[in-house]
């Protein structure tokens, strides 16, 4: 029976997570003198400067000025002496005088989204009016410019798990080039000899962005009333299944949220915003996406998100934290350009919070950190297919130095026991990976990606990466096909072959130019196209289990499988590639298998950049079955 009007029924309190019932009653989640958590990295933690002091009384003769100076003044620093129509400094100029009535005053946070949606407009607008519209002609983006250089010595903090090898994190550390110098870019798959000879419509990063842009908007209608009967259920499915996913969300502190929503019924305040996001993500991950009907947690995901808008403007970290829930939700129902469009108002922000780390109170840090992390994951995701810019991340302040997640210490909450709900493993893999895969966009697209040990190096971090992050409790080469014990894991195995496989397609692609390439030097070349070809058909293998294992990560996952497959199909029309492919029935299987689940998850989604892509690979592999035969 559905409960009253955000009525709470008995028994739906916050329960979960388990290890904290016995000390529920102490209300001692944290420190009493702490702050409010809605004022975490808020102007109250600026520390006033003691040496600047206001007017006082015994000042005599103060100097007069105009209560408004005119623009010209204030651009120039003279001072205005208020005169109408002109002043005086302006009549001798010959200068048209405004004046510019004080409204909200702007800080470095606000300008700095002002300024990124300006260049956004523009680039939107640039890209309306002059892109070109065909297979290739679109560059993709550089490697996302995130700065990831992590530790204080530019190395990665091994704080997760005790005795791991330190030498991974240090050599996964990215040096970007400078500003100013040019970034090369490997040619997109679509654009490869013979890979283009399939492509018949128009397929880029544009194109793509252009279907999204003409979606019709995700407008999400509040309930009038929300039912909070199975709110013990979605709880403990959010920290079982979810919370491992992103960990952005504190267990020590989850008890607090969720008794001050309780209190306004989760009608109003940060609070509710919070824990509405939480209850969505844990109904989306309790219940089954059927077709035609209304995604699991909407409800509650539209009640959140009408509180968004009044807690985005708000420089705290909960802001931000609702923020990476609510894109989080945005991408399990497949929206890219909303959940980027979320990401572009929060990382300037971020960039700001933690550009000043002394005024981050203890208790937050390790929150902040893992929010930063999150923000950069999401905005790379969206990067990986659509044409929008990425956030400019500075690479020289100590805003670009961040430590990789690590457990919440209790003692900062009054509890001296950790509880088994705080998951940093997989959001430090995933960091981790995030940081060797900016060194493998940025190598191979080297004119001597093919030559030298480049490909071999990359290919050793990667395999101490899965070692280490990945599996580190069990030998992990060579992976296991099939399910395994935890969707995290085959989510990050299947990770492992996208990145294997990126290693080493400079050489699918130098072959594809020339196919005397096997021939010199044999071993090397012969092998590394061998590796590449293995790990995009065993990517396309597993896409089924991992579009449904890992439903946070179901578009990027889609579209990494779309290089896959035209990988494979280039290297089935090359006299010498095709040798280094199982039989032609299995790999037609293997392609026709892939295109149908993108299909389907672009029908279920109602997704038109995956629609499109499906389209795409039809048509392709029809014209790569004619040119066989």
């Amino acid at each position: 029976m559905n409960t009253p009007q955000h009525q709470i029924p008995q028994g739906a309190g916050p329960a979960y997570p388990d290890d904290m019932i016995q000390q529920e009653q102490q209300s001692i989640y944290r420190d009493p003198t702490a702050p409010e958590l809605n004022d975490y990295g808020g102007e109250e933690y600026h520390n006033p400067n003691p040496r600047k002091r206001g007017n006082t009384d015994n000042n005599e003769n103060p100097k007069k000025r105009a209560a408004v100076a005119c623009n010209i003044c204030r651009g120039r620093k003279s001072k205005c002496d208020g005169g109408k129509p002109r002043c005086r400094l302006c009549t001798e100029l010959n200068a048209q005088c405004i004046y510019q009535e004080p409204g909200i005053k702007l800080d470095a946070g606000d300008r700095m989204i002002l300024e990124r949606l300006d260049r956004i407009e523009g680039f939107l607008q640039i890209n309306w009016n002059g892109a070109a519209s065909v297979a290739g002609s679109a560059m993709p983006h550089p490697p996302s410019r995130n700065t990831t250089l992590v530790g204080s010595e530019g190395m990665a903090d091994n704080r997760i798990v005790p005795g791991q090898p330190s030498n991974f994190a240090a050599r996964t550390a990215v040096m970007y080039p400078q500003d100013g110098e040019p970034v090369t870019l490997m040619r997109p798959v679509v654009a490869w000899p013979k890979v283009q000879d399939l492509i018949s419509a128009p397929f880029s990063p544009q194109v793509l962005l252009e279907l999204e842009v003409d979606r019709k908007i995700l407008d999400p209608k509040a309930s009038l009333s929300l039912d909070f009967s199975s709110n013990t259920n979605y709880i403990r499915a959010f920290f079982e299944h979810v919370a491992v996913w992103n960990a952005s969300v504190n267990p020590y502190d989850w008890p607090d949220f969720y008794e001050r929503a309780s209190r306004s019924e989760f009608r109003e305040g940060p609070e509710s915003c919070f824990v509405l996001f939480v209850l969505a993500l844990g109904a989306a991950s309790y219940e089954q996406l059927a077709p035609d009907a209304e995604p699991p947690g909407m409800p509650y995901f539209s009640a959140a998100w009408g509180l968004l808008p009044s807690l985005i403007a708000s420089h705290n970290i909960l802001s931000s934290q609702c923020a990476i829930l609510a894109c989080n939700y945005l991408l399990y129902l497949v929206r890219p350009l909303e959940a980027w469009t979320l990401l572009s108002s929060i990382i300037p922000r971020l960039q700001v919070l933690l550009g000043k780390p002394a005024r981050i109170p203890r208790e937050v840090k390790e929150l902040c950190n893992r929010v930063y992390w999150n923000a950069i994951l999401l905005e790379s995701s969206c990067l990986a297919a659509l044409d929008v810019p990425a956030s400019t991340l500075p690479k020289s302040s100590p805003s670009a130095v961040h430590l990789l997640p690590a457990r919440f210490q209790p003692e900062l909450y009054g509890v001296f026991q950790e509880i088994r709900d705080d998951h940093p493993w997989f959001l430090t893999a995933l960091v981790t990976l995030h940081q060797l895969n900016e060194q493998i966009n940025i190598q191979t697209a080297l004119p001597d990606a093919t030559q030298g040990p480049i490909a071999t190096n990359l290919n050793t971090r990667l395999t101490e990466w899965y070692g280490d992050r990945a599996f580190p409790s069990s030998p992990a080469l060579p992976p296991s096909r099939g399910h395994l014990s935890e969707p995290t894991l085959e989510y990050l195995r299947t990770q492992y072959f996208l990145a294997r496989m990126r290693i080493y397609r400079p050489y699918i692609l130098s072959v594809l130019t020339d196919e005397s390439m096997t021939l010199s030097p044999l071993p090397l070349c012969h092998d590394s196209c061998r590796a590449c070809l293995d790990s995009a058909v065993r990517v396309l293998e597993d896409l089924h289990l991992t579009l449904s294992s890992s439903p946070w990560h179901k578009w990027q996952s889609a579209f990494a499988a779309v290089d896959a497959v035209l990988i494979v199909m280039g290297a089935s029309l090359s006299p010498n590639l095709s040798l280094l492919l199982p039989q032609t029935e299995e790999v037609t299987t293997t392609i026709e298998g892939a295109v149908q689940i993108i299909q389907s998850l672009a029908t279920n989604t109602s997704t038109p950049s995956l629609k499109r892509a499906a389209e795409m690979l039809k048509v392709a592999e029809e014209r790569r079955r004619e040119l066989i035969a």
